[in-house]
């Protein structure tokens, strides 16, 4: 199962497995999903706490600061499944099973994504703490969560990526940092394999190509999210500047956790603004 591919057949079996046990704990699941990355949590009480350990064929994340657990939060002014942590490339699961929590959820009928995860700087005018809306993104590890398996249970055969941040997410996302009283930024993100840190030259040449960002996850769940035809809204938290200084991961967690409550007040805010449009 942990092969770099899988076929539709097996795939398909999987998903079943992991939906039934979903299921078994949550009656109704919100359509909204958040996930946070390194060292970012949310507050609010879980209706719904599931460790994904628990959860058949879910990928375990191996580093410090994801605790790896499913959350149903419902007392948020727009309810949402919180994915607390995620699982990497780098850790050795293959492409494919780390867009399975996506593809499970969408199963439940998850059909919103807000993706956050922790970046390093390559913007120069950029610093940490700051929050940029993923415009765009650049697959700097030719990884695809998609191979073999396109066009698996109304996943788009050849999805486009034209498209990564939807337009009105954007709006809403837009209005809620105004709101808040946040400066969001707008760029590209680009992501690496890892575990290893890029080189200068590698960052440099991430920066002729556009890219304003760097992190070693999310675009392997933006690509399912899209495949699936989910709207997507991905925030990458500044925490450090990699070509100023040597980066660690403690640092990138510190810096997660000295941005938490300017996260936490975008992300209420525009969960207030979701649940009028809904209303």
């Amino acid at each position: 199962m942990n092969g770099e591919t899988i076929n539709r057949e097996e795939l398909e079996k999987l998903l079943t497995e992991t939906e039934a046990s979903l299921r078994e704990h949550i009656d109704e699941a919100p359509t909204l999903l958040v996930q946070t990355g390194s060292g970012l949590s949310l507050a609010g009480s879980a209706e719904v706490e599931m460790e994904y350990a628990k959860i058949p064929h879910f990928p375990v994340p191996s580093a410090a600061g994801h605790a790896g657990r499913l959350r149903v939060v419902k007392d948020a002014a727009q309810p949402y499944v919180h994915l607390l942590g995620r699982a990497h490339y780098y850790a050795g699961y293959p492409a494919w099973q780390l867009g399975v929590p996506i593809r499970a959820l969408h199963r439940l009928g998850v059909r919103d994504a807000i993706i956050i995860s922790a970046t390093g700087a390559i913007n120069e005018t950029f610093a940490g703490g700051d929050i940029m809306l993923i415009h765009d993104f650049i697959n700097f590890t030719a990884i695809n969560p998609l191979r073999g398996i396109a066009g698996e249970s109304g996943m788009m055969e050849f999805p486009a990526m034209r498209v990564i941040l939807d337009s009105d997410m954007e709006q809403i996302a837009d209005r809620a940092a105004r709101s808040a009283g946040v400066a969001l930024r707008h760029g590209i993100y680009a992501m690496s394999s890892g575990p290893a840190y890029e080189t200068i030259a590698e960052l440099k040449a991430l920066r002729a190509l556009g890219a304003d960002a760097i992190g070693m996850s999310t675009i392997p769940e933006l690509m399912t999210a899209r495949a699936l035809g989910m709207r997507t809204c991905a925030v990458a938290l500044i925490t450090n500047n990699p070509m100023e200084a040597t980066p660690t991961h403690d640092e990138v967690i510190a810096g997660a956790r000295r941005a938490q409550a300017t996260v936490e007040r975008w992300l209420n805010e525009l969960l207030k603004l979701l649940a009028k449009i809904r209303q």
